[in-house]
């Protein structure tokens, strides 16, 4: 995906409207519309902020011409970008929202698996094959001892 910014008087805005980036893709890319005061700069650096949950990630790459590639950007809401050249010339940040990818999306927990070699012997042995524990327990009234939901014994008080 190609994001366009235009840069006037040293201000950064986000070129097509309605832009958003998708997390933790690569190949992304900027296009900078410079006005005519950075001309003199082929030498350009930007400067992307990704803003996550767990703070602010930053990158700089160096680029000439107009297009910069982007580094892959994960776990963000936001992007912020902008260009410096030369020894004062910065801009402000264009602001680009970030939508969750697939693997942004923390996945439900699973049951654990039947291991597969109690299955073998209780079959075996023609004996029943009992549920892997849930991670439930159950506690007695008395608050005595502590088993699984299965009725496995697994502590006691004394």
């Amino acid at each position: 995906m190609e994001f366009t910014v235009r840069i006037r008087s040293r201000h950064a805005f986000v070129g097509n409207a309605g832009a958003f980036g998708i997390c933790g893709n690569s190949g992304d890319t900027v296009r900078f519309d410079f006005d005519a005061e950075w001309a003199a700069y082929p030498e350009k650096t930007a400067y992307i902020a990704a803003i996550t949950p767990e703070g602010r990630i930053e990158s700089a790459v160096p680029f000439t011409g107009e297009v910069c590639p982007l580094p892959v950007i994960e776990h963000a809401a936001i992007a912020e970008i902008g260009v410096s050249a030369g020894t004062l010339r910065t801009t402000t940040a264009a602001r680009i929202p970030y939508a969750k990818c697939i693997t942004d999306i923390l996945a439900e927990m699973r049951e654990p698996q039947q291991d597969l070699y109690s299955m073998l012997l209780c079959g075996l042995m023609h004996l029943p094959v009992y549920p892997v524990c849930s991670g439930r327990y159950l506690v007695s009234a008395e608050e005595d001892y502590l088993a699984t939901e299965a009725g496995d014994y697994l502590l006691t008080k004394e």
